[in-house]
């Protein structure tokens, strides 16, 4: 087995937002796992990109709390002079909010609107930086 593709998550994402919820009637925990596993996709893909392109340590390479490799992507994006990376920061930043919200905000609304926006902005994260990474690479 070769490592996890985390744009896997997508997928995964986007299968249940199409199929499981219907059939599952779990619906609520499918919207909230939906933009969960969304934004890790975004996130994995994102942490990588950055590793690469600006060469950014994160995680224990760095010697810091992985927990804040979360908002050190973002900042790495956010601080590019490349005016796409800029966006997909700010696209990022909003999603890694949409998440926490649905791992830690019971009382928050999620509807199938909700998760489907958490999904396309996942998905136009993940199509644009590998644009990027193949423009540059």
């Amino acid at each position: 087995m070769g490592n996890f593709d985390w744009s896997d998550y997508l997928d995964l994402s986007k299968e249940l937002l199409t199929t499981h919820a219907a059939v599952t009637g779990h619906k609520l925990a499918c919207w909230r796992t939906v933009v969960s596993r969304a934004y890790y996709a975004a996130f994995h893909v994102a942490a990588d990109y950055c590793r690469t392109k600006h060469q950014r340590k994160l995680g224990r390479l760095n010697n810091d709390y992985p927990g804040r490799d979360h908002d050190n992507v973002c900042q790495c994006l956010a601080d590019s002079r490349n005016e796409e990376e800029n966006r997909i920061g700010s696209w990022l930043s909003g999603l890694k909010m949409e998440r926490k919200d649905a791992d830690y905000r019971a009382s928050d609304e999620f509807d199938r609107d909700r998760a489907e926006m958490a999904c396309l902005s996942a998905d136009k994260i993940v199509k644009t930086l590998s644009e990027l990474a193949n423009r540059s690479g």
